[in-house]
């Protein structure tokens, strides 16, 4: 009997390389060199999707070896899927410890790559534009309810059931095969709207969790409560509180910033304050409260896993059902071969009986006189 996909939180981050499309249509698109067939956009387009996850895999592995979390570090962010030039990794998070180091190399990751962008277009006089360079956004999604695994190439088959444990497990090995479904993947691309090169914009449940980490200590980067919005096509008639990971790395412009905070009375985001506005967000909104305990499953998985076991058993019953009554049907198939056999050998005994009959009579007889 197959297995009740277990709760699991996935996390899934998002880099888009901005300014990309201008690029391409200006410096872009000249040619490197005479023996270079393509434009100059096409090489870095490819250091950027070559590049990116490389050195996210390396610092992850980096960070989990720092914290002497051997038994995750194979278990770093994989690309999910490509759109345009934006990259999407996903991942099963086992803890919190792992979504601080999947956090963390992250943030570590998109500031490397903005670094090296900065450098090459001081190096490279004028290659690249000033506009080019990299923004994040990271949310993380509730599986195997409220939001669905769906298998692309269709091949991994689980009876009339929707998923199984081996089922999700798969889909955390190879996310590339499948798409994932739901609001929570829908809000995380909405939200891409508030990312920046100087900020990355996550979801609410996410900063829910990244609330106890940066007050541990645990977060690379500050926490700030950007206030609410409307995300089209996800929240109807509702606004969608915006929080973003503060990222800039200017010292100046960081400066700039927060003298500006002062000057317009904006004060800090607290960790503490922001966790408890979400906590009270979540059950006006009947949103779901993020777990990464085992003990402690939301409600909506326990009706879940009810529900499938349900539908498992019926399952089962059926496929029973089915092999008895093929069974019987085999069964039945022997019968009447069998009986088909014994009338042909009785058919053929009266036959030789009357044979050995017709030849034992007298010879007159049988020619009738």
């Amino acid at each position: 009997m197959p297995e009740c996909p277990r709760y699991r939180i996935r996390l899934f981050l998002s880099v888009d390389l901005v300014g990309s499309t201008a690029f391409k249509l200006g410096r872009g698109a000249d040619r490197a060199k005479v023996s270079n067939p393509h434009p100059i956009w096409v090489d870095e387009i490819r250091k950027f999707y070559r590049g990116f996850p490389a050195t996210l895999t390396a610092k992850f592995r980096r960070l989990a070896e720092t914290d002497k979390r051997a038994d995750i570090q194979e278990k770093p962010p994989l690309i999910w899927k490509t759109i345009g030039d934006e990259i999407v990794f996903c991942n099963k998070i086992e803890d919190i410890d792992h979504l601080s180091i999947c956090i963390n190399a992250f943030i570590s990751t998109l500031d490397m790559h903005s670094k090296a962008l900065e450098t090459r277009r001081i190096e490279d006089a004028g290659k690249l534009p000033a506009g080019l360079a990299v923004k994040g956004t990271a949310w993380i999604a509730a599986f195997p309810y409220p939001n669905i695994s769906v298998s692309i190439s269709q091949k991994i088959r689980t009876l009339n059931l929707e998923t199984t444990e081996e089922f999700e497990a798969s889909a955390e090995t190879n996310p590339q095969g499948y798409d994932f479904l739901g609001q929570s993947i829908d809000t995380g691309f909405r939200i891409s709207t508030f990312s920046g090169i100087d900020r990355i914009s996550i979801s609410a449940e996410l900063a829910y969790l990244l609330c106890d980490l940066a007050a541990g200590g645990k977060l690379n980067v500050k926490l700030h409560y950007a206030g609410r919005e409307t995300l089209k096509g996800v929240t109807t008639g509702k606004t969608y509180p915006i929080t973003v990971l503060d990222t800039e790395r200017n010292p100046l412009r960081k400066s700039v910033k927060e003298h500006e905070k002062t000057l317009m009375g904006v004060a800090e985001t607290k960790n503490d304050q922001l966790k408890a506005f979400l906590a009270a967000y979540f059950l006006d909104e009947a949103v779901e409260v993020p777990s990464l305990s085992e003990t402690s499953l939301p409600e909506n998985y326990r009706t879940f896993a009810l529900a499938w076991a349900a539908t498992a058993k019926e399952e089962e019953e059926k496929t029973k059902r089915e092999l008895e009554g093929e069974a019987q049907r085999a069964q039945d198939r022997l019968l009447d071969k069998s009986h088909e056999a014994n009338v042909m050998d009785r058919v053929r005994s009266i036959g030789d009986t009357l044979i050995k009959k017709a030849t034992s009579l007298p010879s007159a007889r049988r020619s009738g006189r």
